[in-house]
């Protein structure tokens, strides 16, 4: 009774002391997603928890983890770095374990047994690749639905400590016991040896740096909340931008202050997603966007009508460089274009928003901002238009049938074809019947090519979803990181948007990096014949076992294969590779330096005849290493296997339009599809998908009206989009590489505005250069240079003079001003030593003073660019085009099934050179008329056209 009386009381104890995380966590599991698969793997909790680590009293995973602003528990790193710390660290665990063999009293064994019960337990599966037995079975049990809420078993630590202590305690008293005379010295060095083990006892470390505060935050925000509760209608809050976890100018608060201050309901994305899973995928679609700098404002309105969001809360106070997030004055300047949102409400004075050390983020997007752009307040509320209360009824006629997930949603509204305020349904939630009454309830139908198949992981709030794969694709390796979200319970790839592959399919083991799913890296990009795309996987981590296998249409003969690695910035090479041929034995080939560069290194296999190839990387430069931090991503840029190239489209979901069939003829239909793409300032990603190319298929012939978008293509050269964007003229303007976007072009050397210059990368000042070249010969006697000298730019120190292929002066270029603002520049006046006619002026950057600043995504210190404001060659300018932008009747843009489709591009000259969105029809502005069947609609590359 005794002993069933304490557990009781334990029980009790435990139970009530864990209720508020047990009841939130079973309203979740049971109510909307089941939190526990979006949150740390087993893999994760088991990254550190070796028995060294928890004898030491340590071993949990987020006692080592840091980020680019630093680590999350700040006395981690001396732990691990210091040797003084290591020994000291070890000798506890040492004598306490040397105590309990020593001493003996009654109650040892249940101290030993907590001990070793606590050290199986907390060790659990690690190493997590190559367990013990009884890690293993931890492992095992860990993976089911009940074990992953018991993931974090590395907190079994205390148990561990707690037997040890009284080991050590225990050893202590037999030693004085035996020997009196000992017992100050003895009590007191175990004593300093504990204290010692603990500097953050001693040194007011306990409480990290980074989670230091004032008490008291900001009255903005208690203004504000107390402001929302005050306006409240009965609608929700909407919350932006998200962030990972809340970290605030003025202090880190992990979770954000807002649902303390307020009794609203809240709508804001975190880095695990809450709610029901179609409610997150709808959060997470619109945030994105955001997060990738690629939102549009005519989305914000409708989608937080959907959300019933009556308010939309601008948090501009974030510490924006800690998870490198939207920026505050992008994300205000996006809600001041945005329609239907009334008025600010301001809480707190305008002040600029400035990143710290060590990420200053001073990258390509700070260099893209507009200088004009306002300052906005640290808190804003801004009512939005006509949203319906949370709680709302609607007939069912004319529902509003969307074949598509949430990204579906927020392209409709970018095309204007919901307001929030319709009967949205999911043909994917929609059984024959259901689907049948709304068609009989007069539904519009609109078919998008969202909800596509594909990874999801939750590592960050800006890369979480994969590559989209082909129909029916069976995964090399069971991914426990890949958490989708069951959007659609259920549903096959009918009411998925696919991937279609033709001439040969990838698959590969991995790919992207180990927090983020990045598409830029699939397997297809290994054979799309591109070599400036690749397959990349094992970003700090061991690359050997990676493994990619091709699958031709047909079985095609060879005797060799060529293989390219990937583009730079690269500091690993695949060196070995094991290849089999339809699953046949092993056959080993070494990769050197020539498999490197351009066209790669052509390996001799012998003349075989096969359909299925698999590549697995045998081993690297990096070699095996006790940490792999540091070490990008390996892979293969191309893969050539008989010339075969992976031709890649993709296909919407077919579920809406096959289940209505010709009855689709009576009910109004949309089609909208969406090319995905990134930002161009996104420096290290490229677009997923360089072009559109999209295959449709239409229950019934038809007549459509062609509305697009189109934006000025920022990754084509100086030379294309200065055909565009400039006025006709005889010069021409190119360079060897300039800054990510469309601003920092050759042309705006020559344009007369010190405003505007060309302007190299980030990193690439030595040698690059700049050309003007003229239609017939101008005279040239000297050039009045303008080098931009402010403070975020490299500044040249020496810049060498070409005309006509014909090296004729070296100049210097004089220091900086002292306090230089943004934009200043200096002159550097060039004097020929005899007048000529020149045709083509080059100015090469010959030597740089370099400024460093720190590039956030890969932690290393980059030089900032150099950027030459005029030329200065009398007589010769470019001017940027002016007024309405045309693109006169191009059929380079678009083709249906092969054939042309002439098209039109309007728009202002204004959003052309900025990236801003232009208009597409049809010459005529007539119907686009679409066959019954399968059509294929495919754009140019905006690479070659200059127009996206």
């Amino acid at each position: 009774m005794r002993i069933a009386a304490a557990v009781a009381r334990i029980g009790g104890l435990t139970v009530a002391t864990n209720a508020w995380w047990i009841a939130g966590l079973t309203v979740q599991a049971t109510n909307g997603i089941d939190v526990l698969q979006y949150t740390e793997s087993v893999r994760t909790t088991a990254a550190a928890s070796s028995a060294q680590e928890v004898l030491r009293g340590l071993g949990y995973w987020f006692f080592y983890g840091d980020d680019p602003v630093g680590p999350w528990i700040g006395p981690s790193r001396q732990y691990q770095a210091s040797v003084l710390l290591l020994i000291i660290t070890f000798a506890v665990p040492t004598l306490a374990l040397a105590g309990g063999a020593l001493a003996r009293w009654s109650e040892r064994t249940f101290f030993v047994v907590l001990a070793v019960v606590g050290l199986v337990l907390a060790v659990g599966p690690y190493p997590y690749d190559q367990p013990s037995p009884v890690g293993a079975a931890l492992k095992a049990f860990l993976h089911t639905d009940v074990g992953m809420a018991m993931r974090s078993l590395p907190r079994a630590a205390p148990l561990v400590v707690l037997g040890l202590s009284v080991m050590l305690g225990a050893g202590v008293h037999a030693i004085t016991r035996a020997r009196p005379s000992v017992t100050l010295p003895v009590t007191g060095a175990v004593l300093v040896l504990i204290v010692a083990a603990l500097p953050p006892l001693w040194l007011g470390q306990l409480a990290p740096e980074n989670l230091r505060r004032a008490e008291a935050i900001p009255a903005y925000w208690t203004d504000a909340g107390r402001y929302l509760d005050e306006t409240d209608d009965g609608t929700r809050v909407l919350e932006l931008p998200g962030i990972d976890f809340t970290s605030y100018r003025w202090g880190t608060t992990i979770d954000p202050v807002t649902p303390g201050l307020t009794d609203r309901p809240l709508v804001a994305r975190e880095l695990i997603p809450m709610g029901s899973p179609p409610a997150a995928n709808l959060v997470k679609a619109f945030d994105t966007r955001l997060q990738l700098h690629i939102a549009e404002p005519a989305s914000l309105a409708p989608i937080a009508r959907l959300m019933r969001a009556g308010q939309v809360l601008a948090r501009s106070d974030l510490a924006f460089e800690h998870y490198n997030t939207a920026r505050p004055r992008e994300v205000w300047a996006l809600l001041e274009r945005a329609a239907d949102l009334g008025a600010p409400v301001t809480f707190g004075s305008p002040r600029p928003n400035l990143a710290v050390e060590p990420n200053p983020m001073q990258d390509e997007l700070a260099l893209s901002f507009d200088p004009d752009l306002e300052d906005p307040p640290p808190v804003a509320v801004l009512p939005v238009d006509a949203v319906p209360p949370i709680v709302t009824t609607k007939p069912t006629g004319s529902p509003v049938v969307v074949a598509g997930d949430g990204d579906g949603l927020v392209d409709s509204a970018v095309a204007g074809l919901i307001d929030g305020r319709e009967l949205i349904r999911y043909s994917a939630s929609l059984s024959d019947e259901e689907l049948a009454d709304a068609l009989e309830e007069d539904a519009v139908l609109i078919v998008t090519d969202s909800n596509r198949r594909r990874g999801e992981r939750w590592g960050s709030l800006r890369y979480t979803s994969g590559y989209t794969e082909p129909e029916g694709l069976e995964p090399l390796r069971v991914d426990r990181t890949d958490a989708r979200l069951p959007v659609f319970p259920g549903a096959d790839d009918d009411a998925r948007t696919v991937a279609v592959h033709r001439g040969l399919s990838a698959n590969a083991t991995s790919y992207g990096a180990p927090n983020e799913l990045l598409p830029d890296d699939r397997p297809a990009n290994a054979v799309d014949g591109d070599p400036t795309t690749a397959w990349r996987t094992a970003r700090d981590l061991p690359i050997e076992g990676e493994r990619i296998e091709l699958t031709l249409d047909e079985r095609t003969t060879t005797s060799s294969l060529r293989f390219l690695a990937p583009p730079a910035p690269v500091n690993r090479w695949i060196t070995r590779v094991a290849l089999r041929f339809d699953g046949g034995d092993p056959v080993e080939v070494e990769l050197d330096e020539r498999s490197r560069t351009q066209p790669g290194q052509t390996v001799d296999v012998g003349a075989r005849t096969f359909r299925h190839l698999s590549i697995e990387v045998v081993a690297d430069t990096a070699g095996s290493r006790p940490r792999y931090g540091g070490l990008t991503s390996g892979g293969f840029a191309e893969i050539s296997v008989a010339g075969k190239v992976l031709e890649e489209s993709v296909r919407p979901p077919v579920d809406l339009l096959d289940r209505a069939g010709p009855a689709s003829l009576d009910h109004a239909l949309a089609v909208v599809l969406t090319r995905l793409r990134s930002a161009p300032t996104e420096v290290r990603h490229a677009d997923e998908e360089p072009f559109l190319d999209r295959e449709l298929s239409l229950p019934s012939a038809r007549s459509y009206r062609l509305e697009g978008t189109v934006r000025t293509a920022a990754r084509a050269d100086d030379a294309e989009l200065g055909r565009l964007l400039d006025r006709p003229g005889p010069v021409v303007a190119t360079s060897s590489a300039r800054l990510p976007g469309r601003a920092g072009r050759a042309g705006a050397a020559l344009d007369g505005d010190l405003a505007t210059a060309w302007t190299t990368p980030f990193g690439a000042g030595v040698g690059s250069w700049v050309q003007v070249t003229q239609a017939a010969p101008m005279p040239l006697d000297r050039l009045d240079l303008e080098v931009v000298a402010d403070a975020r730019h490299s500044m040249p120190r020496r810049l060498g003079i070409e005309v006509d292929g014909v090296r004729v002066a070296t100049v210097a270029v004089p220091s900086r001003l002292a306090r230089a603002g943004d934009g200043d520049s200096v002159k550097v006046p060039v004097e020929l030593a005899a007048p000529t006619q020149a045709t083509a002026v080059r100015v090469v950057v010959d030597e740089v003073e370099e400024d460093l600043t720190r590039e956030w995504s890969r932690h290393v210190q980059v030089a900032r660019p150099v950027a030459i404001a005029e030329l200065g060659w009398a007589g010769t300018t470019i001017r940027p085009a002016i007024g309405a932008f045309m693109s006169g009747c191009r059929d380079d843009l678009l083709s249906i099934d092969g054939a042309p489709l002439p098209v039109l591009v309007t728009g202002s000259t204004d959003d052309a050179a900025t990236g801003g969105p232009l208009r597409l029809a049809t010459c005529d502005g007539g119907p686009l008329h679409l066959p019954a069947g399968a059509t294929r609609l495919q754009a140019a590359d905006g690479r070659t056209t200059g127009l996206d």
